[in-house]
């Protein structure tokens, strides 16, 4: 036989045992030199070379079943079906390039099995579910996933989880970049353990809980969540109806979060740590939440804060911080889209917010709060009241004194 009727036969083979398998994969090549290399969950697939593994060209059409480790370079469309993962003990990579699926009965993305997953994003992918799964998913979520998961890539990434959670990480579920807009009929991003926040834009436009994790922590990106319940969430899956968990925390290192909530702004059962990052939120207005809810303890040690509501429970940003904060009461409501500023005696502005809803209070931390300096409170580019920061904790109750400037 010649040498290519040799590679024919060779090439026919290998295509003949991906069918056995129970998957097509067209164009197979190994992959590119300058293939990425995952930055990690943790550091758990930072230390996966994605180049030893082979590539693919994944063309969607009808039911994919990926049951190898790989790069798998997805395209296309996929109507009514879900593309499976279930490689035991394997790793795999899902480069989504403009892909679309829509399953109205079930899971865009099944991960029944793996070690790791990687999902990088290529222009734009859409991900939509029904309202209803058929009963052989034993899933609830658009994307979800047993292995641990990781998203990286430039693109974006829009899902509608009309079932409930629009990406659940049974494990790990780890952001690096990307941009992603998720309406969500429960939560929008859930994991059982860890889920971080590297960087990219995540943009929830409606949910019931925005992000919830036994640990939740965020070191960059633009966040911003629109939720009935809980804006962000710790709680442990396995116990969670427990009121306080050490276990439990949320811990902020950078990153511009801004929450509008009909629950808890920030609800851990353990802890809320704060060391860095802008945090704005738009608390709740019925009297049974708080904009922040530790179960046992805030501690602040970075960045900025300033987060207002109406009737709800008010909390500090913790007497063990090292940053200063202040509690105000106003003592009367002021309408949405009414601008608030905290400026020092120089006239220079601390914090600032404008309210998408009604508030009477607000709660706000910055490292440049000074002991012993004369702030203003600026309400609608009015100064409406001056205070001093006194102690690690400032509280201002709310007062029918005539203050030294109008109300405007």
């Amino acid at each position: 036989m010649t040498k290519k009727g040799i590679g024919l036969l060779a090439i026919g083979m290998a295509f003949l045992a991906a069918i056995v398998a129970g998957a097509v994969f067209i164009n197979e090549k190994l992959a590119p030199e300058n293939a990425t290399i995952a930055s990690g969950l943790y550091d758990n697939d930072q230390k996966i070379n994605w180049n030893k593994y082979r590539y693919y060209d994944l063309v969607l059409g009808e039911t994919k079943i990926i049951n190898k480790s790989g790069n798998y370079h997805v395209t296309g469309n996929l109507k009514d079906d879900s593309l499976i993962i279930d490689v035991p003990d394997g790793e795999v990579r899902l480069i989504l390039d403009n892909v679309l699926i829509k399953n109205s009965s079930g899971p865009a993305i099944v991960c029944k099995e793996a070690d790791d997953l990687l999902i990088e994003l290529v222009g734009e992918n859409t991900l939509i579910d029904g309202q209803k799964y058929l009963e052989e998913y034993e899933v609830k979520g658009v994307i979800y996933s047993r292995a641990n998961l990781a998203f990286a890539g430039e693109g974006t990434l829009n899902i509608v989880a009309n079932f409930q959670d629009g990406i659940v990480g049974k494990d790990n579920l780890k952001i690096n970049s990307g941009t992603y807009n998720i309406k969500a009929a429960d939560d929008a991003l859930r994991a059982n353990d860890a889920l971080i926040i590297l960087g990219g834009k995540i943009n929830v436009t409606s949910s019931y809980e925005g992000i919830e994790a036994k640990i939740v922590a965020i070191d960059g990106g633009e966040i911003t969540i629109d939720s009935s319940d809980d804006g962000i969430n710790a709680v442990n899956s396995e116990a969670p109806d427990a009121s306080v968990d050490a276990e439990c925390a949320v811990n902020i290192t950078g990153g511009n979060i801004y929450l509008n909530t009909g629950g808890d702004g920030i609800d851990s059962n353990g802890y809320i740590r704060i060391k860095g990052g802008n945090i704005a939120i738009d608390g709740p207005i019925n009297g049974k939440n708080s904009s922040l809810d530790p179960g046992i303890n805030i501690i602040m040690d970075g960045g900025t804060v300033i987060a207002v509501g109406a009737g709800d429970i008010t909390e500090t940003l913790g007497r063990d911080s090292s940053i200063f904060n202040v509690n105000f009461d106003f003592g009367t409501t002021f309408l949405a889209g009414t601008k608030i500023e905290i400026k020092d005696s120089a006239g220079k502005t601390v914090v600032s917010h404008i309210s998408k809803k009604v508030f009477d209070h607000l709660i706000a931390g910055a490292s440049s709060f000074t002991l012993g300096e004369i702030y203003t409170i600026y309400i609608n580019n009015y100064p409406y009241r001056l205070f001093t920061i006194s102690d690690i904790v400032t509280i201002i109750p709310a007062t029918d004194e005539l203050h030294k400037y109008d109300r405007k």
